[in-house]
């Protein structure tokens, strides 16, 4: 989005008519535009000095945006503090507040409204008490960074214009995004460092082009205020000087906003309250009047607005993003609103309110409709409900629209399709029929995937760590639910932890990747920190089962796992080197297990103290950016054996809810997890992609051949995943989570065999004569887990 040179100066009328400005009589034909902006001064700085130099500007016509430095908000009885306001308060039209933000364009979204919030909440103390500009809050930001970047996200806040102030040669205009614009670069002078400024401005201006030019006082406490007086008078005359030349023209930084046209138009929303009975007929009436005029209006309470849309409006108040996600605007009434049809409000976004008295009478419904036409008539200006209003200046910010949906899904207690204690001691033989059939005798261990079609059948004999720990927790829940003796359960206990391998992998002692399910031997000198996660958990409830209490305390001794946490990170070791693995979803699963066993280490999901839960939640929410999809494991499973810590109870929240969300929108039945599949690329990560907009449910594949790559295959692939299916009816016990289980209870059993990984999603089928040990496992973990209580073991 770009501005057309050839209308911006119709544009720009509001402006070229202040007769104050030092235009000569061709004014029209100036091109190039000035924003010259003042910063640096704080309250060290003597109020005088502060008034001294910004009246030369004035004293000639030309306007300025004054950044204040942050610890005048909190000085607001100092003399500096009080001169700033009073600079404001007698010059509404020649200076602009301008809010500086370092660093923002390095923050999220979210965060970027939050600390713009803060500054706005700040600014609005500091001028509080000067009519229009409390009231209606700054337009314009100034931040530092060199590149462009969306700074949409602030709109909703009123904030229209961005100015860029890192030093260049030139400036360039553009539009941020959608919903604001930005100027970028700018020239800078230091006013304690340069006695005579005038040829700095002069080679300023040599060439053509516009002009974004920044004024710092910062240290003018150190000259004197004579010196200063001259050094701004010599300022004002080179400013001067090039201004008759008829080349360009100044202007105040929020003007920017208004030469987009059509593309930057502000919005007005209009909002009308009911009254009493003796009313109702009026407004009835008048409610025809504006139904003819095609002018957009809401009909409801501001408490209304806050539980559909998390819109606060409040009598006058600054537009502000609290701490809980709520959006805050102002609320002006109609018979204050033609203050923002004043020039320097022509970009400020508003919610007019039409009381009783406002439409009561004849004579007060010809006034409000008059002041809604002048709205109308301005061509940067575009009236609408309060819906609109909202959609239209609330940039869509995928990670925080996605905690708002889950904080506003209500799900129903209900659940007439639950299962039933027969049905899920069934489901349990089912998946137990799997280690019947499949495991080894001699070892303990069990095949890892098995596909057993008629006249064939192909065993994969390879065991990772991750499947040792699903091996054991099957154990555990068919003892715990019946279907083993004490005897076999300790007699299988007791072999699978003499199969634990312990073997050199680099300098340290570790389980090995992988195993011979046939013989226990170690097939990798490699070491997996998620796999072993897996199996610490698992093995931290063993090791306080009953029955198995100890048992598992001198195989992990022999392990070197401290060795492998490296400056809080958890490590695998692939050919001898140590590689960092907390980057991943597994990781926090991970850490809480190494944990257990005593040794110290970090979560990426564990995130710094912050100001509020929303800001927790969204810094949560925002540390899986890059992380493969989010699913139900490790996720899950965290809540089976050891009970969800915080962050792993939010991040299943939005899941749960995103899934069941889908299927009310679209009919599609959705509940992803890992999973391996019957064909190439044989394993998948499925899940939710917590920071996209588009493409939410993401189909990863393990390998990186571009057959995998592409929307067809990924779609034919997303599967129902049966043990996600039951891990969710273990811990989100609902309508969703029942069928869901029933959906894959009755398409992916296997006379024989246990369940089959999924349902593939565009068949509706499942996998024929394909099944393995972590789909039955984490089934029969999750049984276990129902008729327990829905309560992991440490906490029975």
């Amino acid at each position: 989005m770009a501005i057309n040179r050839r209308s911006f100066l119709k544009l720009l009328a509001p402006s070229l008519a202040l007769s104050s400005l030092p235009f000569p009589v061709d004014a029209d034909d100036a091109k190039d535009a000035v924003f010259i902006v003042i910063d640096g001064f704080d309250p060290t700085i003597p109020a005088e000095f502060l008034r001294a130099f910004v009246e030369t500007f004035l004293e000639i016509g030309v306007p300025i945006g004054l950044i204040p430095n942050s610890n005048l908000a909190s000085e607001t009885k100092k003399t500096t503090a009080y001169g700033f306001r009073r600079i404001f308060a007698e010059n509404p039209d020649m200076v602009e507040p301008v809010l500086w933000l370092p660093g923002l364009k390095e923050l999220p979204s979210y965060f970027q409204r939050r600390a713009a919030s803060d500054a706005i909440k700040q600014m609005s103390g500091l001028l509080e008490g000067f009519d229009g500009v409390t009231r209606h809050g700054p337009v314009t930001i100034a931040t530092d960074a060199s590149t462009p970047s969306n700074y949409d996200g602030l709109r909703c806040l009123g904030i229209r214009n961005v100015l860029s102030l890192f030093p260049s040669p030139s400036v360039s205009s553009t539009g941020c995004a959608q919903r604001t614009v930005c100027l970028y670069g700018s020239k800078q002078l230091m006013i304690v460092d340069v006695a005579d400024p005038a040829p700095w401005i002069e080679e300023v201006f040599a060439e053509a082009g516009w002009r974004q030019i920044v004024f710092s006082l910062a240290g003018i406490g150190q000259i004197s205020m004579q010196d200063l007086r001259l050094r701004a008078q010599r300022v004002s005359d080179a400013i001067g000087r090039e201004l008759s030349l008829g080349r360009r023209f100044v202007v105040l930084p929020r003007e920017h906003a208004r030469w987009f046209g059509a593309d930057q138009l502000r919005f007005v929303a209009v909002r009308i309250e009911s009254g009493t009975d003796v009313s109702s007929a009026a407004m009835a009436a008048f409610m025809d009047e504006l139904e003819a005029l095609e002018i957009p209006v809401t009909d409801t309470r501001p408490s209304d607005l806050e539980s559909e849309i998390d819109l606060l409006l409040l009598p006058d108040a600054s537009a502000a993003f609290d701490g809980g996600g709520r959006f805050i605007r102002g609320d002006t009434t109609i018979s204050q609103a033609a203050s923002l049809l004043a020039n320097g409000n022509l970009m400020r976004d508003a919610v007019v309110a039409i009381g009783p008295q406002d439409y009561g009478t004849l004579h007060a419904r010809q006034a409000t409709l008059d002041t809604l036409g002048r709205f109308r008539q301005d061509p940067g200006t575009r009236l609408v409900d309060v819906t609109d209003f909202f959609t239209a200046t609330t940039a869509p910010d995928p990670v925080f629209d996605l905690l708002r949906e889950t904080r506003r899904d209500i799900i129903g207690d209900s659940d007439p399709q639950a299962l039933t204690g027969d049905e899920l001691l069934a489901d349990a033989r089912q998946a137990w029929a799997y280690f019947e059939r499949f495991s080894i005798p001699a070892t303990g261990l069990c095949v890892d995937t098995a596909d057993v079609q008629a006249g064939y059948s192909w065993l994969h004999r390879e065991l990772t760590m991750w499947d040792l720990g699903s091996l054991f927790a099957a154990v555990m829940a068919a003892h715990e639910i019946g279907l083993i003796s004490d005897d076999d359960f300790v007699a299988r206990s007791e072999l699978l932890i003499k199969a634990l391998p312990v073997v050199p992998i680099g300098e340290l002692l570790l389980p090995s990747e992988v195993i011979s399910a046939d013989t226990g031997a170690s097939l990798s000198r490699n070491f997996n920190a998620c796999d072993t996660g897996r199996l610490l958990s698992v093995l931290r409830e063993l090791d306080a089962y009953p029955l198995t209490q100890g048992v598992a305390v001198e195989k992990v001794a022999q392990w070197d796992l401290d060795g492998v946490v490296i400056g809080g990170h958890v490590h695998s070791v692939i050919n001898g080197r140590p590689v960092d693995r907390f980057r991943s979803q597994c990781a926090h699963y991970t850490a809480r297990a190494f944990r257990a066993w005593g040794i110290p280490a970090d979560s990426p999901y564990e995130v710094a103290d912050a100001v509020s839960k929303t800001d927790r939640d969204m810094q949560t929410l925002l540390a899986l950016a890059g992380l493969d999809p989010l699913g139900a494991e490790p996720l899950l499973l965290e809540a089976l054996e050891a009970g969800l810590s915080e962050p792993s109870r939010l991040l299943a929240d939005v899941l749960f809810s995103a899934q069941r969300r889908e299927y009310e929108r679209s009919g599609r039945l959705i509940c992803m997890s890992e999973a391996p599949i019957n064909r190439e690329p044989w394993f998948t990560y499925q899940g939710l992609n917590v920071t996209a907009s588009e493409e939410r449910w993401r189909v990863n594949v393990t390998s990186s051949d571009p057959r995998f790559a592409t929307p067809e295959f990924r779609r034919a692939i997303m599967l129902v995943n049966t043990k996600a299916a039951y891990l969710w009816d273990a811990n989100r016990p609902s309508s969703y989570s029942s069928l869901l289980v029933r959906h894959v209870r009755d398409r992916t059993r296997l006379e024989g065999i246990g369940f089959s990984p999924g349902v593939f999603v565009a068949t509706g089928k499942g996998m024929p004569g394909y099944s393995d040990i972590n789909t039955n496992a984490i089934v029969l973990e999750a049984i276990s887990f129902i008729t327990r209580g829905r309560k992991p073991r440490s906490n029975l």
